[in-house]
């Protein structure tokens, strides 16, 4: 199991994600995007997306959640292939305002995801089932992947089932955006690509990232929240022991 980039934060893998999730950490958070299944630019199917997802349950900790976008004429098959302990929880949604894509009823402007639980994993208080963001054109920003992310989409579903130094894991890494957005975040990431050529993208994108003024100051802002949590959990720590005291 070779790495093929790594930050302080995170490492991202070049190999068949099948053949790599057994030898891993736990996780905390799934966040991911798989190939089309039956689509015949891909070599990938249901049955290979059951066989991965029970090999993310099983990493994945006691409390967790997976959050997966997906091909919406194959909803029914993602949800039954993602049941392999998983728990459907919810549908969310990226609304891209100034989206171009065309779909058999006009303009599709929805990007939506499946959210799925083990366990009780902690709700965030900023939940929200629709993200608002607008589309990137090719000469501003855009990878060359197919089907890059959208990054702050993904910096508040991250925000939403996660906290500071929780282990997130993307099994179809693609151009990057989910350990981009980790990287934001203060999450440690762990990415899985099969194509080297994205492997190669991805890693360009996260070394870019991290030159923008706008990375330091969204790390600043979670660093001050880590810290002020922090600060929190101490206050009640000490209350707890102050009043174990008094009842003695």
């Amino acid at each position: 199991m070779k790495v093929y980039y790594e930050t302080e934060l995170g490492k991202l893998y070049h190999g068949d994600c099948l053949e790599i999730i057994p030898h891993l950490e736990p996780v905390d958070l799934v966040l991911t995007d798989p190939p089309y299944p039956e689509d015949s630019r891909f070599m990938f199917s249901f049955d290979k997306l059951q066989i991965v997802a029970r090999q993310l349950f099983k990493i994945s900790s006691v409390n967790s959640w997976l959050l997966s976008d997906f091909f919406r004429p194959g909803m029914s098959n993602y949800i039954t292939s993602f049941s392999q302990g998983w728990v459907y929880y919810d549908l969310i949604t990226a609304f891209v305002v100034n989206s171009m894509a065309n779909c058999s009823f006009g303009i599709d402007r929805f990007t939506p995801s499946l959210v799925f639980k083990k366990g009780t994993p902690k709700i965030n208080k900023k939940w929200s089932n629709v993200i608002q963001t607008t589309r990137k054109s090719h000469s501003k920003g855009w990878s060359g992947h197919p089907s890059q992310k959208y990054l702050n989409v993904y910096i508040t579903y991250i925000r939403m089932c996660s906290k500071t130094m929780d282990n997130v894991l993307d099994p179809f890494l693609g151009s990057g955006t989910t350990a981009i957005a980790c990287e934001h975040l203060n999450r440690q990431w762990i990415g899985i690509e099969i194509e080297e050529k994205y492997c190669e993208i991805a890693a360009k994108q996260i070394e870019a990232e991290a030159r923008k003024p706008s990375f330091s100051k969204i790390k600043r802002k979670e660093d001050r929240l880590r810290k002020l949590n922090e600060l929190e959990r101490l206050k009640g720590k000490q209350a707890q022991n102050h009043l174990g005291l008094e009842s003695k």
